[in-house]
């Protein structure tokens, strides 16, 4: 289960770096325009994890939604129950569970956007501005 959890994890961080990457290469007369304004490497750098963190910030209250419907249907079980539920079991007790189940999600989702925007955003942050408005 660990190495299937590593893999998956690999392959949102590389889903979400390329996406980005695709992002930014879209957008360099946006980022040559911002440096001639005087925007720093900091400040668009800082912008574009911004603007993940945003995307991330705006899917997770509709994701948590879908998924209170699929445990409220029952859909989702506890895994290991064995007879009725018990109180004790940190497991049967749903609400807790589905806040902190959320909670790690997002954090580990947090760190790997921000991970994989990193190197596009660098690279994107490092165009001179005359290059960059030359593709306008």
């Amino acid at each position: 289960r660990v190495f299937l959890m590593i893999f998956f994890l690999l392959c949102i961080f590389l889903c979400v770096m390329g996406a980005f990457w695709y992002r930014i290469s879209l957008r360099p007369n946006e980022i040559g325009l911002r440096k001639a304004v005087g925007a720093t490497r900091v400040n668009i750098h800082a912008s574009l994890i911004i603007e993940g963190i945003w995307l991330l910030l705006l899917i997770t209250l509709p994701a948590m939604l879908i998924e209170y419907q699929f445990v409220h249907a029952g859909l989702i079980d506890t895994i290991g129950r064995r007879g009725e539920s018990n109180p004790a079991y940190l497991p049967d007790r749903t609400f807790i569970r589905f806040i902190i189940t959320n909670a790690i999600t997002f954090i580990f989702l947090l760190i790997v956007i921000i991970s994989a925007i990193w190197l596009p955003a660098q690279k994107g942050a490092s165009l001179a501005p005359a290059e960059a408005l030359h593709y306008e």
